[in-house]
């Protein structure tokens, strides 16, 4: 944890009424109640200007605003999912059109799952972990999700490989986007329905589901899914938030898609 984050957390620490401070008090060992006292000195030390971006930053962690972007977002990528159906050839049976853009559709939808979880969650889930291992990890899952996603396949796109640019740009589109939805569902709020993070078992029940909603055409197919699913999960375990997972998803999604059909 970083020195700001430190005396953010002495700070909200102080802003508690006395009686429940000290209730809290009583499941902390005493290095981090000294922790919370040496970091609350250090906030009192600084300047008026330090401080007040210290306490802007902890009122926009504990605010219970909603923004608007994931709404906004949601509509343009829904309006331009539009335009590109419009605009596609309409050679292609309508099947095949319909798969084509089903992830588009499902990515223009993820942003708004944004909305199922609390504002101050959402800053904690999304951001660079602290630990350099997880970046090793990161690069690891990776690797293993694009083999995984490689053996899987894309038989339902058969019909539209070799296709134009536009085709290309579709599937990439999708293949990016549609990952944020499954990333909050499958690792984050089916895990919590289990209890205290992180969430064991939550993510083993999370990793079945996650391979069974992609209707696995055969016992091998549900093996891959479960690996992959299995990955994210641990990803999500290690680095403690949903960022690195959702980059590791969507670029193994991106890359089969580049690889299979360019």
């Amino acid at each position: 944890m970083s020195q700001v984050k430190r005396e953010q957390s002495a700070l909200l620490w102080r802003l508690l009424p006395a009686k429940v401070r000290r209730e809290i008090a009583r499941y902390l060992r005493l290095q981090e109640l000294q922790d919370l006292n040496t970091a609350f000195d250090s906030y009192k030390k600084k300047n008026q200007t330090d401080r007040r971006r210290i306490e802007e930053a902890l009122r926009r962690d504990i605010s219970r605003e909603r923004r608007g972007l994931p709404a906004l977002l949601s509509i343009l990528l829904l309006v331009s999912g539009t335009v590109l159906w419009v605009i596609y050839p309409t050679r292609l049976p309508e099947h095949t059109r319909l798969v084509l853009f089903a992830p588009l559709l499902l990515g223009a939808l993820s942003p708004l799952a944004l909305y199922f979880l609390p504002p101050h969650r959402i800053r904690a889930l999304f951001h660079l972990p602290d630990r350099p291992e997880s970046f090793l990890v990161f690069v690891g899952a990776t690797l293993a999700l694009i083999w995984l996603v490689s053996l899987i396949g894309m038989e339902d796109f058969s019909g539209v490989i070799h296709q134009d640019r536009l085709t290309l740009f579709i599937l990439v589109l999708g293949a990016g986007l549609a990952p944020l939805l499954e990333e909050v569902l499958f690792r984050e709020l089916l895990p919590g329905l289990a209890g205290k993070s992180p969430h064991f078992i939550g993510h083993c029940a999370s990793v079945l589901l996650f391979a069974l909603a992609h209707f696995p055409s055969s016992g091998t197919m549900l093996a891959y899914y479960i690996l992959s699913g299995g990955f994210l999960s641990l990803l999500r375990i290690q680095t403690g938030g949903l960022l690195l997972p959702l980059a590791a998803h969507s670029i193994a999604n991106i890359a089969v898609v580049l690889v299979r059909f360019w």
